[in-house]
């Protein structure tokens, strides 16, 4: 519901759906929603909440879907910085609030701070959609990328 008034622009179709159930595994990140293929859920379909991208729909059954969850190790998008458009791969970290880029270089242009929105490529999710805030950047010698969180 709170999506309906965010900032960000929403597609013409949206549908609304309720959490029914968190897993609780801590190797999995993922809920089960009270939407399913009777109300036009498919597999493969993004999922969004109220501040950013949520996930990805990974089963769907007539009335529920899973939603694999952005943070679960599994699951990769392509962003860019908001900032100045430098393209990465976000990676769950299997924490519930941490996504790492990977093969970022030592010399790109990325602060603490920075927002990551989708980058549209793939397909998946629409471009523009907000996804984290860079909350760390570790350049280590003796490694050939920087760590991003």
């Amino acid at each position: 519901r709170n999506l309906l008034g965010s900032a960000f622009k929403v597609g013409e179709r949206v549908l609304i759906a309720e959490l029914l159930q968190v897993d609780l595994d801590p190797y999995r990140q993922q809920v089960l929603v009270d939407k399913g293929t009777l109300s036009g859920v498919f597999v493969g379909q993004p999922v969004l909440d109220a501040n950013a991208v949520m996930g990805q729909v990974e089963r769907a059954n007539p009335l529920t879907s899973t939603v694999l969850l952005i943070t679960d190790a599994r699951h990769s998008l392509p962003v860019k910085v908001n900032r100045n458009g430098l393209r990465s791969i976000a990676t769950g970290s299997g924490l519930i609030d941490q996504l790492n880029l990977l093969h970022v270089p030592k010399k790109a242009d990325i602060r603490v701070g920075d927002l990551l929105v989708t980058s549209g490529l793939g397909g998946t999710y629409p471009p523009g959609y907000p996804v984290a805030r860079v909350t760390e950047v570790s350049i280590e010698p003796g490694k050939r990328f920087a760590t991003v969180t």
